[in-house]
């Protein structure tokens, strides 16, 4: 049976006559409402353009609890870009552990090292010459500018985003070039009337409370009164969105082996996700680049080497993909060559997010088993 599309009933307002609303009387409201109801979050309240760059980093694709948790880490191991621009993949990649998403750190020391040869380890005072950075892209241009030094740019993000098309009933795609236009226009409005640190925060903040993209709580909205879809019924039809495509499942299989207080690993090479981190040996991932694990174990691993049952399986996400992981025990017989090595398990290596959770998961159980090491 073909899946019946679910349609989007927005109201026709032909001839419609109601004022829309008004961007001076909004900033007012969410200034007020901020005023009382703002987060209390570590990188708010200071004006230090580099830390707030690196918080809007950090949330991007990544919960806030989770960045509050490292962010003041970060901070403390590279304190300004040229630290960040001198450091190594490992020391790298380690203080971002658990923030996922790597490329993002990479492109962050990239835009360091940039700071560095041209504008003397600081962030330039005009914010085009901050957009031309490696990674800055409009949102963390505003975010950084307007938090920083309080000038008057938008950082629209998904949640102000969603507060904006609310407001207006925007029914044009908020992220096609007309819905986008018209949310920028109504933010850069608001922002002639208030101060534009606070009412890109307010925007923020709203739309991570009351204004969240299910079941929105419109009684505690500072803006319900002027909100057109509140008014309409219609708040859960906005933002106009493309569909998300479904994840693709897909299964792997990699190899654990212990040795002492070691783990057999590899350096993950340029071009492979998660690339200059610590991966288990095994099909690969997202995507699996043999057909079999014995295919790969005798490419790769020599003859000696045996998998054994799986140990059991976890279910990760990357990118579009839904992975189904299952870990099998090796047996090595004879000396590991490269690209393989012994890794400390306890160390401050930086391991793939995969690589942790197998450890956690299924660590244990192998050295109980005894017939499993290497």
């Amino acid at each position: 049976m073909m899946e019946m599309k679910k349609e989007r009933n927005i109201p026709n307002r032909t001839g419609e006559t109601a004022d829309p609303p008004c961007p001076e009387a909004c900033a007012k409201l969410l200034a007020e409402w901020f005023a009382r109801r703002a987060r209390d979050l570590p990188w708010r309240g200071i004006q230090d353009p580099y830390g707030i760059w690196i918080s809007e980093v950090m949330l991007q694709q990544t919960r806030v609890p989770v960045v509050r948790e490292r962010w003041e880490a970060f901070l403390a191991r590279f304190p300004s870009p040229r630290e960040l621009a001198a450091s190594d993949d490992d020391s790298l990649l380690a203080a971002w552990e658990g923030l996922g998403y790597y490329r993002r750190v990479r492109q962050l020391r990239e835009a360091a090292r940039t700071l560095v040869e041209r504008h003397g380890g600081r962030l330039p005072e005009e914010p085009e010459a901050f957009a031309e950075l490696p990674g800055v892209g409009p949102y963390t241009k505003g975010a950084v500018y307007s938090l920083a030094f309080d000038l008057p740019l938008p950082a629209i993000d998904g949640n102000a985003e969603r507060v904006i098309a609310r407001l207006l009933a925007l029914e044009e795609p908020a992220r096609k070039k007309p819905g986008r236009q018209r949310i920028e226009a109504f933010v850069l409005a608001m922002l002639r009337h208030r101060s534009p640190r606070v009412i890109n925060q307010a925007l923020m903040d709203l739309g991570a409370g009351p204004c969240s993209p299910k079941n929105p709580e419109c009684h505690l909205c500072p803006l319900q009164s002027p909100c057109r879809a509140r008014q309409e019924g219609t708040s859960s039809l906005f933002p106009v969105l493309p569909p998300r495509p479904r994840p693709t499942p897909v299964e792997t299989h990699l190899l654990l082996a212990l040795h002492g207080s070691c783990f057999l690993g590899r350096r993950i090479p340029k071009g492979e996700v998660n690339q200059g981190q610590i991966g288990l040996p095994g099909l690969g991932l997202p995507l699996p680049q043999k057909r079999s694990l014995e295919e790969y174990i005798r490419e790769n691993l020599g003859a000696g080497a045996q998998a054994g049952p799986p140990l059991g399986s976890f279910n990760h996400s990357i990118t579009r993909y839904k992975i189904t992981v299952h870990v099998h025990p090796l047996q090595l017989h004879g000396p590991v060559q490269e690209p393989f090595a012994w890794f400390p398990r306890n160390g401050s290596l930086p391991l793939s997010t995969v690589t942790r959770k197998t450890l956690a998961r299924f660590q244990q159980s192998l050295e109980q088993g005894g017939g499993s090491r290497a």
